[in-house]
C-alpha cells in the first residue's frame, strides 16, 4: 500500500474534504455540496483519479431520472488510519481506509481502572494484531485517533479529572501513544467523538444542532451546534 501526500489544489482539498465527510459520492452530488459547474467537477474528478488520490468504484446509483452514476470515492491504497477506544473495562482498536471502510478491528478486556501504561501497551499490542488481520503493514497507517471517557485540556492535551478513570488525570495520552505507536495521534473525549460520528455518519447527519447521550457504565454527552461540537462546559 503506496502512501499519498494531500494534494495542494484548494479545489482538490475540498472534493477531498467532501468524500472524508460523506463518504462515496457520484458527481452530481459533489458538484452540487462543491457549488461547482459540471466542467470544473469533471476537471478536478479527473485530476484526482489520474494522481490516485480518487477512485470510481463499479457500483451505480440510480438518480431521480434513472441514469446511472459511479460512485467516487477515496483511494484505499492512500492510506489507513486506526481508531483506539479506552473504555471503562475494555480497550479496542479498529482499522479503516480512506474509503471509510473497516478493514480489521481487536478488544481486549481490561480490569476497572487499569493504569495509562497497561492501557498505552494493550493499545500496541492490539493495533499489531489488527493490521495482521487486514495483511497490512505498520507502513500503511497515516495515524491514529484516540477515544478516552474523560475531559480533556484543549490547551495541553492533557486528562483533566475523571470518574471512570481515575488513574489517567494529567495524562498526555496522545503525546504516550505517539511514542508507542510512532504515529500522529488525536485523542478526545469519547461522547465528544461519538457525536461528531453520528453527526457525519450517523443520526445527527443533516442536522445542524443535536445533543449526543451516553449511557453506560457513566454518563456522557456532547453537544453539536452549526455542525460542530462544542468545546468546554459554558
Amino acid at each position: 500500500m503506496s502512501v499519498l501526500t494531500r494534494p495542494s489544489s484548494s479545489l482538490s482539498r475540498r472534493a477531498i474534504d467532501l468524500l472524508i465527510a460523506n463518504g462515496p459520492m457520484h458527481r452530481a452530488a459533489l458538484a452540487e455540496q462543491a457549488g461547482w459547474a459540471r466542467s470544473t467537477t469533471s476537471r478536478v474528478v479527473g485530476e484526482l483519479v489520474s494522481e490516485g488520490f480518487v477512485v470510481e468504484t463499479d457500483v451505480v446509483m440510480t438518480g431521480s431520472r434513472g441514469r446511472p452514476h459511479r460512485l467516487l470515492t477515496l483511494n484505499p491504497a492512500a492510506g489507513c488510519v486506526v481508531g483506539i477506544d479506552f473504555g471503562y473495562r475494555h480497550v479496542r482498536a479498529v482499522i479503516a481506509d480512506a474509503a471509510h471502510s473497516i478493514r480489521a478491528s481487536a478488544v481486549r478486556d481490561m480490569r476497572v481502572d487499569y493504569p495509562p501504561e497497561s492501557g498505552e501497551q494493550v493499545a500496541r499490542e492490539l493495533v499489531g494484531e489488527a493490521l495482521s488481520r487486514a495483511h497490512l503493514s505498520e507502513d500503511a497507517l497515516l495515524g491514529a485517533g484516540a477515544a478516552v471517557p474523560a475531559p480533556i485540556d484543549r490547551r495541553t492535551g492533557r486528562v483533566t479529572h475523571s470518574s471512570m478513570i481515575p488513574t489517567w488525570v494529567g495524562r498526555d495520552v496522545a503525546g504516550d501513544l505517539e511514542r508507542v505507536l510512532g504515529l500522529p495521534v488525536a485523542v478526545d473525549n469519547d461522547s465528544k467523538l461519538a457525536a461528531a460520528a453520528e453527526t457525519y455518519w450517523g443520526a445527527g447527519r443533516g442536522y445542524d444542532a443535536c445533543v449526543f447521550f451516553k449511557l453506560h457504565s457513566g454518563v456522557g454527552g456532547a453537544l453539536v451546534l452549526g455542525g460542530s461540537i462544542v468545546d468546554g462546559g459554558n
